[in-house]
């Protein structure tokens, strides 16, 4: 009996890239929230939803087919590598911009310089290092997760120096960038290595990214309490 309901619950764990997007989605949909200030939150949503929906249904698509037939499918049908690593880019591409627009500070041109680095770094890796189509790349994930950070713990530096730092709890960027930085904390380790995991130890790379997807559940939660908060205000 307890096998059968850690499986059910692995399964839901599975596909929670999915799933936990929808709660936010869901919260927009029936809330009066401000889209304008979080436009680029909501577009990352989306966008994740139709990725993240592309890689569960590429992972069982193995399922309706037979061995020979799935081999002969074009790559991208057999491959996931590249939805992830373009919903890694693009997830940059937004929370950069949610950053630059909502936190206005010394580092705007910083910011800016190293959004052009990363980009540049991706184009650069993809191009003579690593295949976008059939690798997932921990080397862009890790880097991913070191400029994520440093945007948010910038921002905890600036809202601690400021006088209405009491009120931070009630901000929706707040709880947006709490979401991140747990989400990307938890991570980390996880993108660097998971290369590397999948190919050598591939049972330990399965078992490492149910906390990945943990932590992307907890990201979408803090998501749907800055729309809260966001309704408040």
């Amino acid at each position: 009996m307890w096998n059968k309901i850690l499986q059910v619950l692995q399964v839901i764990l599975n596909i929670s890239e999915v799933w936990a997007i929808l709660i936010p989605l869901l919260y927009l949909s029936v809330s009066k929230v401000n889209r304008a200030a979080l436009k680029e939150i909501i577009l990352y949503l989306w966008i994740a939803l139709l990725l993240n929906l592309i890689i569960v249904i590429l992972v069982h698509l193995p399922n309706f087919y037979t061995p020979e037939r799935w081999r002969s499918l074009p790559l991208l049908l057999r491959a996931n590598a590249i939805e992830y690593n373009l919903h890694s880019i693009i997830r940059v591409i937004l929370f950069t911009f949610y950053f630059l627009r909502n936190s206005k500070d010394a580092l705007q041109t910083v910011k800016k310089l190293i959004l052009v680095s990363f980009l540049s770094f991706a184009a650069i890796n993809f191009i003579f290092f690593e295949s976008p189509i059939t690798l997932f790349s921990s080397r862009l994930f890790a880097v991913e997760s070191v400029v994520m950070l440093f945007f948010c713990i910038y921002y905890y530096l600036n809202a601690i120096s400021e006088e209405k730092h009491k009120k931070v709890f009630q901000q929706p960027m707040f709880w947006i960038v709490a979401g991140l930085s747990i989400y990307e904390a938890v991570s980390f380790c996880i993108f660097l290595t998971f290369t590397y995991l999948i190919k050598y130890y591939t049972s330990l790379a399965q078992h490492m990214w149910n906390f990945h997807n943990l932590g992307f559940i907890i990201f979408c939660l803090f998501i749907t309490k800055a729309f809260y908060e966001s309704k408040r205000q």
